[in-house]
């Protein structure tokens, strides 16, 4: 069947199934072979391609239907398969047809064979239309791949970015008359995944086999925040606001990524409060970690740009989730510069009625004094510093997860006491770093970095901490819930949302302008999710978190409702609070659903809940610490569908 196509022109060799360009299959008969062959014709490629590209197209169409509408030469081609199947399907094409060729394979769906063929053809001196023709062939073989990238499990996004970007690449070489709609389209799907592309990009490896990508999605992190419209700042497309994109950048970069991404944002580029919080915990971390106190002073100066900001207790005379943080990060930085009497000012530890004084607080660096009293609070003040450093400040950056707290290796450290001798002010840093220095191997012993348990549950009482977060939440204070939102996720493919009675579909649309359909699989059957299901499973696991935390200690309740993370999470602290005695009993008044998001396999949901529960607590060994609380609160729940039925995976409290 090949020498239909031979003449003494040019030639290249290609894998043609005459089956498959057709849309034919081996048990068609003569005419089903005919009207496959005219329904491929009658329906060539819309835009951009050649008159001489469709013309060649059609007669390599005619060719192939002959060959299958004859008996004899049908047979002649079926042995052939059956005999020598490569060989049969190499087929000579003349140099005027590959274009023609290689469109037919793309459209039977020899994306990758298109791909090798066409980029190896734009490396010569074509000319036109011919190269054209191969440009716009190539590129669309560049969004079939992309697609196929997203329909994996999980998908390819990455993958899928660089097939879209090849694509963009070679039709905007083309001209913008090359397939107008074509480079809007692309353009569009770039536009809407990059986001998580870039997310993606930074969650790779810190390690130099990735160094390249990562740097790549770091510039296009710079690019996204710093992107200014009519009107102000732009938010990123692809389901994501610009908070929530920030958030998810952050805690995918390393403590120096974010400190570089703040100092060299744009002065014209106003900085949210999160920002200004997760840089300046970053100068902190990056600055203990390297030994350099000028960047936890240049922290501690964004820790009180924060701490003006955010103005006075409120109404009640309390101080706010947010203003302890801060104030904690003001105070522990002066003590890092070896500023001792300005951190006791900043906690308000110098005196009972300042404004700045939280009890908690106070109570935790007295009962660190060794009975001394208020005459030395420096002990109590290490314990707090090393808890704070272990528990908030390096916890939230990837590659200081694991890190060893030692005070005395930071102030014994020659080049951090040359730079506090600079900073003197009347507090002798140097004195004080010497002092600490000293102290510090005692703190590390007796601290174990942690601050006293019953002080953690007891503050999570009062703020439903324990009650309610599915995160693990630093021992002193609750996250802060308007800082520190739990990332979005959008869905793998596309989503369905179901909210308030409405319907609507996620970016599968978009994929569905540019992409061939694809072919659907059979799964198992899952549990639908839907909204008195997802009421059902928090319940649940409401329950099992009373009788895990309760007097009985039903731990492997957890098993029931939890996995992965969550798991893991809740189990290690069911453990810590028997561990000391302590026992929660939990009452759960009201229940909300707010929202149901299903993927589009229908294994994995988002659920938004609001929740309303009482809780009281217990500790056995000093009941004068017994507390209360009740609370109200809107939570996010992920959830999975596995062999053993629907589970919790993941959740964030969103607001209270």
């Amino acid at each position: 069947p090949s020498v239909a196509l031979r003449n003494a022109e040019k030639s290249m060799q290609l894998p043609i199934d005459y089956y498959q360009i057709l849309g034919a299959e081996p048990h068609f008969s003569t005419d089903a072979v005919m009207r496959a062959y005219e329904a491929r014709v009658s329906n060539p490629p819309t835009e951009g391609f050649s008159v001489e590209l469709l013309k060649a197209r059609q007669q390599i169409l005619k060719v192939a239907c002959d060959t299958l509408a004859d008996r004899d030469l049908r047979d002649e081609y079926d042995h052939g398969l059956k005999e020598d199947e490569a060989g049969t399907l190499v087929v000579e094409v003349p140099w005027s047809k590959i274009p023609a060729a290689l469109c037919l394979l793309q459209e039977a769906g020899e994306a990758e064979v298109v791909l090798q063929v066409g980029e190896a053809l734009l490396d010569e001196n074509l000319k036109k239309p011919f190269k054209q023709d191969v440009v716009l062939v190539t590129a669309l073989a560049y969004v079939e791949l992309s697609r196929e990238a997203m329909t994996e499990n999980p998908p390819a996004v990455i993958r899928s970015c660089d097939m879209l970007n090849g694509a963009l690449r070679l039709l905007q070489a083309g001209g913008n008359m090359l397939a107008p709609s074509l480079q809007e389209e692309v353009y569009e799907t770039l536009e809407e995944i990059t986001p998580r592309c870039v997310l993606e990009l930074l969650a790779l490896p810190l390690d130099e086999e990735h160094k390249s990508q990562r740097s790549e999605g770091l510039q296009e992190v710079r690019n996204i925040l710093w992107t200014a419209g009519e009107g102000g700042l732009m938010a990123p497309v692809g389901g994501y606001t610009r908070e929530q994109f920030m958030k998810e950048a952050l805690s995918r970069m390393t403590a120096c990524e974010q400190v570089a991404l703040f100092t060299e944002t744009p002065t014209n580029i106003p900085a949210e409060k999160l920002e200004i919080y997760s840089a300046a915990l970053a100068h902190v971390a990056e600055g203990f970690k390297t030994k350099k106190p000028r960047l936890i002073q240049e922290g501690g100066s964004l820790f009180t740009q924060l701490h003006q900001s955010l103005g006075d207790r409120n109404d009640n005379h309390l101080i706010t989730d947010e203003q302890r943080d801060v104030m904690l990060g003001r105070a522990l930085s002066a003590l890092l510069l070896g500023e001792v009497e300005n951190c006791k000012n900043f906690l308000g530890l110098n005196d009972v009625n300042s404004p700045d004084r939280c009890p908690e607080v106070a109570d935790f660096v007295l009962s660190g004094t060794d009975g001394n009293g208020d005459s030395d609070l420096l002990p109590g003040l290490c314990k707090l510093l090393e808890s704070w450093l272990a528990e908030e400040v390096f916890t939230n950056f990837r590659e200081t997860a694991d890190f060893h707290v030692s005070l005395s290796d930071y102030y014994d450290d020659a080049e951090v006491l040359g730079y506090l001798e600079k900073l003197e002010k009347g507090s002798f840093p140097q004195e004080a770093a010497a002092a600490i220095a000293r102290l510090g191997e005692g703190v590390t012993k007796h601290s174990s970095n942690r601050l006293l348990p019953l002080q953690i549950a007891c503050i999570a009482a009062v703020f439903g901490g324990l009650a309610i977060a599915s995160v693990s939440y630093p021992p002193f204070q609750k996250v802060l819930k308007s800082w520190r939102v739990a990332p979005l996720v959008p869905a793998l493919t596309s989503a369905m949302t179901l909210r308030k009675g409405m319907l609507c579909a996620d970016w599968v649309e978009l994929f569905s302008i540019v992409f061939l359909p694809v072919g659907t699989t059979e799964q198992k059957e899952v549990l639908r999710m839907d909204a008195r299901l997802a009421e059902q499973l928090i319940r649940k696991w409401q329950a099992a978190k009373a009788k895990a935390l309760g007097v009985t200690r039903g731990i492997t309740q957890l098993n029931e409702i939890l996995d992965g993370q969550m798991l893991k999470s809740w189990t290690d602290r069911a453990v810590e609070v028997a561990k000391h005695g302590w026992y929660w009993e939990y009452k759960l008044l009201e229940i909300n659903i707010d929202s149901v998001t299903i993927s589009e396999d229908g294994r994995r949901a988002m659920v938004e809940a609001t929740l309303e529960e009482t809780a009281r607590l217990y500790d056995s060994n000093n009941p004068q610490r017994n507390d209360s609380y009740k609370s109200s609160y809107t939570t996010r729940y992920e959830l999975h569908y596995g062999d053993a039925g629907w589970r919790i995976t993941d959740g964030a409290v969103l607001r209270t």
